[in-house]
């Protein structure tokens, strides 16, 4: 069966099956754009799009309680269903292909995130050691020079100290002089 020989035929069972004037322009296009972009050679598929008889489902739904302008937006919005081009969905192999892409991805990351921070905690151990080493020579600098000035202060004190035996020494041979010179004047 040939493209055009199946829209004709087509075309001829949409407008027969469809009596609301809406759906005679739309069940025609959908079926025509629907084969005019896919040639289907499976005559059992081409029959399933062939028979979708509108008024039909019109006039069953308008029997379950819809009207008309409802049963038609149904049928409507089932018909452009029909023409959805499932085509552009992605099959599980390409969502594997991205599961798998993305895993790759994450892992990547993941390694190059490990690298960062080894090389990060690398540069902080340098750095903590380098601190350590100026805060242990800034206290061994302190250290000595505490200590001399602690040499100084022990200087200073003997140095007071004999001086202060010295004053004293001096202060009582003084003392005793002036006492002795008071009692020969007198």
């Amino acid at each position: 069966m040939s493209m055009r020989s199946v829209q004709k035929y087509v075309t001829k069972c949409e407008v027969r099956s469809m009596t609301t004037p809406i759906f005679q322009v739309i069940g025609v296009y959908s079926t025509y754009k629907l084969l005019k972009y896919r040639f289907i050679q499976d005559e059992e598929v081409a029959m399933h799009y062939k028979a979708f008889d509108t008024h039909k489902y019109i006039k069953n739904l308008q029997e379950t309680g819809f009207n008309e302008r409802q049963a038609e937006v149904i049928v409507k919005s089932l018909l452009e269903s029909r023409d959805f081009d499932i085509s552009i969905l992605a099959t599980r192999e390409q969502v594997s292909n991205v599961d798998t892409k993305i895993d790759r991805v994450e892992s990547n990351l993941d390694a190059k995130i490990d690298r960062v921070e080894s090389n990060l905690d690398a540069k902080i151990d340098k750095f903590e050691s380098n601190l350590d080493a100026k805060i242990d020579k800034f206290e061994s600098n302190l250290d000595a020079k505490i200590d001399k000035l602690d040499g100084k202060i022990e200087e200073l004190k003997s140095s007071i100290s004999s001086n202060k035996y010295d004053i004293i020494k001096w202060m009582v041979t003084l003392f005793i002089t002036m006492i002795i010179a008071i009692y020969f004047k007198s």
